[in-house]
């Protein structure tokens, strides 16, 4: 059986004559590379160029006894956007930090793709869990997508497509277990079951989810499975952004903030004066969302964003003592709108005034002349 390596040289000695000054690093990566492959198994390398599209001739994938081979090409800006984790961190981190060089046209290319190696490293000390927790939830977006499509797959009857969204649910749902576990997997999908479930915080019953959206023929079964999956992940993202979260002062976080609830005040008196029940009630349901989340921000240090549910920090709103004007939708309450749109302008002044936060209410044009001047001196 022909030796991979004696495969490699021919690959790589080709490339380097006919393009060696376009291409920075030659390298290979999976089992070879981590010391864990068979007689049957695949070699994978690839090539980091200039540009793409003048080496685009090198690509080339191909079969030799009975073994597969690809020798493909992956820009720098793909790489350091892998090795940031910010594009499919779990199965894509080891292509770079397992990776073996087998060419390299400078030192200075050297480096660099060592650089990447250590940003895959640091990303995995204790200083940078904050960001990795953030990436974690930034990327639940596509668990959500992945269960949109499932049930979209299961509402039109299409097994093999339910089958494939499942599947888009366990890797969208363990890309965020491994983020905010800040680790990765030497193995692809399918092959990692091992590490997967080696993960630290994840799931108690993660096997046997993983296990059953993936065989269950079910339909109810794979979609609550499914859903019991993504729940799962979620909270455990949750605990960890609270616990990574940093306290702030109510007058940093609401600084130059009161014209804002000043202005939605207004919006929604004048809608209601206006006979404009949409535009009544987006503003009150707004301005009520953005002092809620600036509250929390304030008394928790989390910083809510599209990753939250609007009912996880409500309760903060309404124990400081702030009206809830999202009750009051119907025509027939838009009185009380009103009522509760200013009493939400007094008690914010009350808690600013109490928090020693500045309103930036200015009585005249002169006030405002001093107003900016202070603003400008101050830094501001």
């Amino acid at each position: 059986m022909t030796n991979v390596f004696d495969v490699a040289e021919v690959l790589v000695s080709h490339a380097v004559k006919t393009h060696g000054d376009k291409i920075g690093i030659i390298a290979y990566y999976g089992s070879y590379a981590t010391g864990t492959a068979r007689d049957s198994s695949d070699l994978d390398l690839f090539y980091v160029p200039d540009d793409i599209k003048s080496t685009s001739s090198l690509y080339c994938s191909f079969i030799l006894d009975h073994r597969a081979f690809e020798f493909w090409p992956i820009s720098w800006q793909r790489l350091e956007r892998i090795a940031s984790a910010h594009e499919h961190w779990p199965v894509s981190a080891g292509l770079i930090s397992n990776s073996k060089t087998l060419y390299s046209r400078s030192e200075e290319d050297l480096n660099r793709f060592k650089a990447l190696k250590m940003t895959i490293k640091e990303l995995q000390t204790p200083e940078k869990k904050p960001e990795m927790v953030k990436k974690a939830l930034s990327s639940f977006t596509t668990v959500l997508n992945s269960l949109g499509k499932l049930r979209l797959e299961a509402k039109k009857g299409h097994f093999p497509g339910l089958r494939w969204a499942g599947w888009e649910v366990i890797t969208a749902s363990v890309e965020c277990l491994a983020l905010v576990n800040q680790t990765y997997f030497n193995k692809g999908w399918g092959s990692n079951q091992e590490e997967v479930l080696s993960l630290k915080d994840k799931p108690e019953n993660l096997a046997e989810l993983i296990e059953t959206i993936s065989t269950s023929k079910d339909v109810e079964t794979v979609l609550t499975t499914s859903e019991e999956l993504a729940y799962e992940t979620r909270e455990i993202l949750l605990r960890a952004q609270r616990k990574v979260g940093k306290g702030e002062t109510v007058r940093t976080v609401f600084k130059d903030y009161f014209p804002g609830i000043f202005e939605y005040v207004n919006k929604v008196i004048s809608s209601v004066e206006e006979n404009k029940p949409v535009a009544a009630n987006y503003a009150a349901a707004k301005i009520q969302f953005e002092c809620n989340s600036f509250l929390s921000r304030a008394l928790t240090g989390v910083d809510h964003g599209d990753f939250n549910l609007y009912s996880e920090y409500y309760d903060l709103y309404r124990e400081n003592k702030f009206p809830n004007l999202m009750e009051l939708a119907a025509p027939e309450e838009y009185s009380r709108l009103v009522e509760y749109a200013n009493k939400l302008d007094e008690v914010s002044r009350a808690y600013f005034k109490k928090a020693n936060v500045e309103l930036n209410m200015v009585d005249d044009m002169e006030h405002l002349k001093r107003f900016i001047e202070e603003r400008a001196n101050s830094g501001q």
